[in-house]
């Protein structure tokens, strides 16, 4: 009897025991579900904030490039002056403002290379050419971009459509009268230091409207307006704080792999 009561006694203090750990597991478990929920939550929750502080500040961006647009339809011919005093006036009132530049693309047939050559130089740029080098049907050099520092310089010029992902963004902003945005490219003035970016390009046509149609745009195209950005400089105005527990990887597209990688947070400087 004594053998039975120690062994009955043993018996209820391992089902205690048992009880008391599954009910440990079962509240840990619970703990861990809620847990990795609250993660979740809280990583979206920061996401779709990230995600619409960067959406503002592009269509803040993108409404000064449409200004610029607004510019070239409401004068027969806009100058160099012109252009950079406009420049200066939106980045005074603006404030949010994450660009390398802004930039006049001018679409140029190769009849007019020659005279366009001419009025550039005669225009204060006795050094400006079409580069690269090369006969082309039709050439897209940047004319004007402002701030006039030592980087955009050396994008004055420029035939972008000799870059094929900025090529493809010019020709749909041109067939749909829209604001486009390039995939990623690297900046002619990055070239030395490659540096992740891209472009919002807006058409801008002959006249004070959209001439409605595919054709007719195509026959009325004067050229564009474009903004180039660096996306470190842009992640860097979206978020002026860092991201100091959160890695944060942006691509170009769905593809993520190395190629299509527009944004690092571990690979920007200073983060710890």
């Amino acid at each position: 009897m004594i053998f039975l009561r120690k062994t009955s006694a043993w018996w209820w203090a391992a089902c205690v025991l048992l009880v008391g750990l599954a009910l440990t597991g079962f509240f840990w478990h619970r703990a861990q579900t809620a847990a990795i929920a609250d993660i979740q939550s809280d990583m979206q929750t920061q996401a779709s904030d990230l995600t619409n502080r960067i959406e503002r500040n592009l269509r803040a961006n993108a409404l000064m490039l449409m200004g610029f647009v607004g510019l070239f339809d409401a004068s027969d011919q806009v100058t160099r002056n012109d252009f950079q005093h406009y420049f200066q006036v939106s980045r005074s009132v603006s404030k949010t403002q994450s660009f390398a530049g802004v930039a006049c693309v001018e679409q140029v047939n190769a009849k007019d290379l020659a005279p366009h050559l001419t009025r550039l130089r005669q225009d204060g740029l006795p050094d400006y050419d079409v580069h690269p080098a090369g006969v082309r049907a039709v050439y897209t050099p940047i004319v004007y971009i402002q701030p006039l520092n030592d980087g955009n310089r050396r994008a004055l010029g420029f035939d972008i459509s000799t870059v094929p992902v900025a090529q493809a963004a010019l020709m749909l902003a041109r067939d749909t009268g829209q604001l486009v945005m390039s995939g990623k490219l690297t900046l002619k003035q990055d070239e030395s230091q490659p540096k992740p970016g891209f472009v919002l390009y807006a058409p801008v046509y002959r006249g004070d409207m959209d001439p409605g149609t595919v054709a007719a745009r195509q026959a009325g195209l004067v050229g564009w307006v474009e903004a180039p950005f660096r996306m470190a400089d842009l992640m860097a105005a979206v978020l002026p704080q860092a991201l100091t527990e959160l890695r944060l990887q942006i691509y170009d597209g769905q593809d993520v792999s190395p190629e299509g990688m527009l944004f690092d947070s571990d690979a920007t400087p200073g983060k710890t």
